[in-house]
């Protein structure tokens, strides 16, 4: 059997199974949001299977998030070149300060509903 070599390609979908596991994530549970078994999700933490864009959108949608909300989340700052670490760190910024705003605005209209059923 043919084993691939790991390269910067196989990385981001690594990263992106590390984020999730990161977030309490299991391995079954990544498989089951994307309707693939635990050992597909196992080859692609090993770098030997890629996710698809269509996976990846998938993921995104499952976990509430852009994708490229996600893919900024789940990629490392070391393997970000340095000349543009300030505006990834300023890019990430912005998400933190989209997510809560995303929060808050969920909160006021669960609050509102909850107002009005009174």
């Amino acid at each position: 059997m043919k084993t691939r070599t790991k390269t910067r390609m196989n990385e981001p979908s690594q990263d992106v199974i590390l984020y999730l596991r990161s977030r309490g994530k299991t391995q079954a549970q990544i498989g089951k949001m994307l309707g693939v078994g635990e050992s597909y999700i196992s080859r692609v933490a090993n770098g030997t299977r890629n996710l698809t864009v269509n996976h990846l959108e998938r993921l995104a949608e499952k976990m509430d998030m852009a994708l490229p909300e996600l893919l900024a989340a789940a990629t490392p700052m070391e393997s970000v070149p340095r000349k543009f670490r300030p505006l990834y760190e300023g890019f990430l910024g912005v998400m933190r300060l989209s997510d809560r705003l995303r929060t808050s605005l969920e909160q006021a209209e669960r609050e509102e509903k909850g107002a009005l059923a009174r």
